[in-house]
């Protein structure tokens, strides 16, 4: 364990099985990824004494686009959801007092 108190060598909990994921999953995946590289090049694109900045910069740029994409992703799969939950329960001869599925 590193002085800061955190290991080098990640858990169990923390080794994700890329195989395992649903196709949102992997998008947000592969969306990182390429985030990623974009900060990565800008680093390397950076002016002497200046790489700190291009990094920040393309950090928050491409971080907000990240977040910006899961959320739309995230509304329109519980906008779905709710669809489908309604729906359900008038199937059942229910009333659909809850929208989300059984």
């Amino acid at each position: 364990m590193e002085a800061s108190g955190h290991s080098r060598i990640p858990s169990k909990e923390c080794v994700m099985d890329f195989n395992q994921l649903d196709a949102k999953e992997q998008l947000i995946a592969e969306q990182a990824i390429l985030g990623y590289r974009e900060v990565v090049a800008a680093a390397q694109a950076a002016p002497h004494g200046r790489g700190l900045e291009f990094v920040e910069r393309a950090t928050l740029e491409q971080g907000r686009r990240q977040m910006a994409r899961v959320l739309e992703q995230t509304l329109a799969a519980v906008s779905e959801g709710e669809k489908r939950g309604v729906i359900a329960a008038a199937a059942e001869g229910g009333r659909p007092t809850a929208i989300r599925p059984r």
